[in-house]
């Protein structure tokens, strides 16, 4: 379509094949390829015209966890190596913040946040823009202001309720859930109120006595704090 001289089609399809990781593959037909070698070959045809930018839709969205992050890292070292502006639409926070070197939070319609991924983990923006994030979102005391507060579930540290006197601004809740992640665990907690909060904390003697059931107080290590609206639910 092109007009393109056979040679140059042969050389420029060998060349994008090698970038892809396909080489061999020429001649295989559809079925004969695994979910990952057919979005690269998706990609391979998009490259392959030399675009100014490329479009990405949730390109990974049908794949397994262990090829979705294969495909992230592919794409990030394309984008890199070709310099083509790349927009990459998903609603993974993993695959944005990975394939990213700036994100805009889209939420209903609007831009909730646009900044570099680590300003999402370190400052988010709004109440909104935390929670998608996961950070884990808490109505503060009444001598706080009527503030709503956030931290990182990896930023707070767990202690038995008897093991640790409470400061005032620790939480305390009951332990709901336990959940051994191998080097980490993770807590889920219900707080006075029916607010319940996350805590992640690496695997140890402390972490792995407590259960499901107990009483526990979170300690967190840093914090944003945001107005709370009128007649949000925390």
């Amino acid at each position: 379509m092109r007009r393109l001289a056979g040679d140059q089609i042969r050389e420029r399809v060998r060349e994008i094949l090698r970038l892809l990781q396909l080489e061999g593959y020429e001649s295989r037909r559809p079925r004969q390829l695994s979910g990952g070698q057919e979005q690269r070959v998706a990609l391979a045809r998009a490259l392959v015209t030399e675009p100014r930018g490329l479009l990405l839709d949730e390109p990974f969205s049908a794949l397994d966890e262990n090829l979705r992050a294969e495909m992230r890292l592919l794409v990030r070292d394309l984008q890199t190596r070709l310099g083509i502006t790349t927009i990459f639409v998903t609603h993974d926070q993993v695959e944005a913040a990975t394939v990213a070197d700036r994100i805009a939070l889209l939420l209903e319609g609007k831009v909730e946040q646009v900044g570099a991924p680590r300003d999402f983990y370190t400052a988010p923006a709004t109440l909104d823009a935390a929670r998608f994030f996961g950070w884990q979102v808490f109505a503060g005391r009444s001598g706080d202001g009527g503030q709503t507060i956030a931290f990182r579930p990896e930023r707070a540290r767990l202690f038995a309720l008897n093991g640790k006197p409470p400061a005032a601004q620790d939480l305390i809740g009951k332990l709901i859930a336990v959940s051994d992640l191998g080097t980490r665990v993770r807590y889920r907690l219900a707080l006075a109120g029916g607010t319940t909060v996350e805590v992640e904390q690496e695997s140890g003697a402390q972490a792995n006595s407590l259960r499901a059931g107990d009483q526990a107080l979170v300690e967190f290590q840093a914090a944003v704090t945001f107005p709370k609206v009128h007649g949000e639910r925390v």
